[in-house]
């Protein structure tokens, strides 16, 4: 599992880096930040957005 895991961060990372959209960018920092395991409500003020957004 922690393998799967890893490689759907690297996966994630990579589309940051390749994100020309800020929003695209900031959805794929939520599920980058999701997937280490951090919660809606730890993301939502990361990203300046309520917790329903994210």
């Amino acid at each position: 599992m922690k393998m799967e895991n890893a490689q759907k961060l690297e996966e994630v990372k990579q589309a940051m880096k390749k994100a020309k959209d800020r929003r695209m960018y900031e959805r794929y920092q939520a599920l980058y930040l999701y997937l280490q395991g951090t919660r809606a409500e730890a993301i939502a003020p990361i990203l300046n957005r309520s917790v329903q957004t994210v």
